[in-house]
């Protein structure tokens, strides 16, 4: 056991319990509020402690029945503490590690990509006036006060869920989900390897994913006051569109793939089977029919 770490969450339970106060007109305390007094008494943060971010070792204290988690009725991030009288019903709290909120609306494909894939390398960028993403920038671009960063969710985070969805459907048993998520590629392998499993698991799963993506963007737009357009789907989007943002998983597979394939000497890409077509395309452009 790390005594470091359980004193951390030793100290941080103990401070949480004596400074909650549910008479709060929330009804509950602000995990904001929560890390403002840590680092005021401990002089410390949680990546000192094993931990990543303040949420994951509340997460923690979560899992082992000290506090609940979930948005309070100004839509913040909060916690309670069991049995008070201000504690959420389990329909407003956060359940299976997803907060409830609004209902779901998805993110603008750009906005997706920005918060989930890994390429391409470098910060990313929202303009705040046009609603523009830039990916893989060294810094930010001009002028600097009309662009926001967007933080990738750190595939640990999305991991940490995955396997608390393993557990949740009863599937610890079933090794090759682990696998999956030991894998480069793991966006992709874990809900295949759903589908073989269960009809309706990797729509469950993908439902689950899709919702806390879009809990962790609205609780950044709100952070940093971004138009509601410029971040989520417009409701009248065509049925075309809205197939596209279902099938995100399978651009992050397709984009894997390519990287893949670009790592490869050509040796190995000529035992590839590649469609003759695309080969002709490729390499003899002047052998292909114009349209």
């Amino acid at each position: 056991m790390n005594t470091d770490r359980e004193t951390y969450l030793k100290e941080l339970s103990r401070i949480i319990t004596q400074n909650f106060r549910p008479n709060d007109s929330s009804g509950s305390m602000t995990v904001a509020k929560v890390g403002l007094l840590t680092r005021q008494v401990l002089r410390t943060g949680p990546g000192e402690h094993g931990f990543a971010k303040l949420k994951d070792a509340l997460l923690e204290l979560e899992r082992r029945g000290e506090i609940r988690t979930g948005l309070n009725s100004k839509q913040a991030l909060a916690i309670w503490l069991p049995g008070s009288s201000s504690e959420p019903r389990p329909s407003q709290a956060r359940a299976s590690g997803v907060p409830a909120s609004r209902p779901f609306r998805p993110l603008r494909k750009p906005l997706w990509l920005a918060f989930v894939v890994e390429s391409p390398v470098g910060r990313r960028f929202v303009n705040k006036r046009t609603g523009e993403v830039l990916l893989g920038q060294e810094m930010s671009p001009e002028p600097d006060d009309e662009w926001i960063e967007i933080e990738k969710i750190p595939d640990a985070e999305e991991k940490a869920d995955a396997s608390q969805f393993i557990e949740e459907e009863g599937l610890q048993e079933e090794s090759r989900l682990r696998d999956a998520l030991a894998s480069e590629y793991w966006y992709s392998q874990f809900p295949d390897r759903l589908r073989g499993l269960r009809p309706g698991l990797a729509g469950k799963w993908n439902r689950r994913r899709s919702l806390r993506v879009s809990n962790k963007a609205e609780e950044w737009r709100a952070r940093h006051c971004i138009p509601e357009e410029l971040v989520y789907q417009s409701e009248d989007l065509s049925d075309q569109d809205q197939a596209s943002q279902e099938t995100a998983s399978a651009r992050e597979l397709r984009e894997g793939l390519l990287k893949a394939v670009k790592a490869m000497e050509t040796a190995e890409l000529l035992e590839l089977r590649i469609p003759a077509r695309y080969l002709v395309r490729a390499l003899r452009p002047d052998l292909t029919p114009h349209e």
